[in-house]
């Protein structure tokens, strides 16, 4: 008698129920976890990075005027001042009343 494809699913499917059911073992209760969520951290951490280099590597390659496309030192600079501080500071409630 020839086995369908479903009767020779059924006992991987099974298994792989009971393994996502099954409690870990006391020693192990979210160890994996908290290294993925690090992996995580850094792996965002890592895109922010090469993003602010392609960045600046845009504006070198491309001889790019400030006005054009400005620096991200530049717009570090400008996130610093007092009255973009404010300015943000001021809209932040609005922005998100009507988000």
């Amino acid at each position: 008698m020839m086995k369908s494809q479903a009767q020779l699913q059924a006992p991987a499917v099974a298994r792989a129920a009971q393994e996502l059911t099954e409690t870990p073992e006391r020693g192990n209760l979210g160890r994996g976890r908290g290294r993925r969520r690090t992996a995580g951290w850094l792996l965002s951490a890592l895109i922010v990075v090469l993003l602010i280099l392609a960045w600046q590597a845009a504006i070198w390659i491309g001889h790019l005027e400030s006005f054009v496309l400005p620096t991200p030192r530049q717009v570090l600079a400008v996130f610093g001042q007092s009255e973009t501080r404010s300015l943000i500071l001021d809209n932040i409630s609005p922005t998100q009343t009507e988000a």
